[in-house]
């Protein structure tokens, strides 16, 4: 299993492999976490070329049935933030749709 990173760790490793220092790394950070969520919060598609897209997904009003007392229960209509990692990312080969070893 594969080991988390947290965003000081991220934050870290970012400022040694691009050589600016820690502060002006957490600002670079930072500006892309907000240029995201503008974008998704305007309902735009952000793609990064290489990284991945993000957008919102929403999701309508419906009706659960719980499963144990069969009670109906409507859920409210809301958006999720959705990110999807580009093939490259993946390993996923674009023309065959599998992944490559």
């Amino acid at each position: 299993m594969s080991r988390k990173m947290n965003a000081k760790e991220f934050i870290s490793e970012l400022s040694a492999r691009s050589g600016f220092n820690i502060k002006e790394t957490e600002k670079a950070v930072e500006q892309l976490s907000d240029i995201i969520s503008s974008n998704i919060s305007e309902d735009r598609i952000l793609i990064i070329n290489g990284f991945g897209r993000f957008f919102v997904e929403k999701h309508v009003e419906h009706v659960e049935v719980n499963a144990e007392t069969s009670a109906k229960m409507l859920m409210p209509p809301k958006l999720s933030a959705v990110y999807v990692p580009s093939r490259l990312l993946t390993g996923m080969d674009k023309e065959k749709d599998t992944y490559e070893d």
